[in-house]
């Protein structure tokens, strides 16, 4: 797959692709998935990167689209895949069967 084909999987795994901070969100974990780092360490060596549970106050709508695209444009293609197939797999985590478990 190219770049664009991978970014649109992105966009389409995500729940709420019109939600910036849901699509930065997606993406910033799937790459910590990607990179094989617990969150903590990830942080510590990628800390220009605002984490969005921790950093959410530092993130508005602007900044999570220009962090979103940063993350997709500069990684490599094979990183690039890992998240898209992270972000699917959130998106299947997420979905309500409407069953209950009890």
């Amino acid at each position: 797959m190219n770049r664009q084909e991978l970014i649109e999987r992105i966009y389409d795994g995500c729940e709420f692709p019109h939600c910036a901070l849901n699509v930065y969100s997606n993406v910033y974990y799937g790459l910590v998935d990607a990179m094989s780092m617990p969150n903590d360490e990830f942080r510590f060596f990628f800390h220009s990167l605002p984490s969005p549970m921790y950093d959410q106050y530092k993130l508005d709508e602007n900044e999570c689209v220009t962090l979103t695209t940063e993350i997709l444009e500069k990684s490599r293609i094979d990183i690039l895949a890992m998240i898209a197939d992270k972000v699917e797999y959130y998106a299947i985590l997420e979905y309500d069967d409407g069953y209950d478990s009890e």
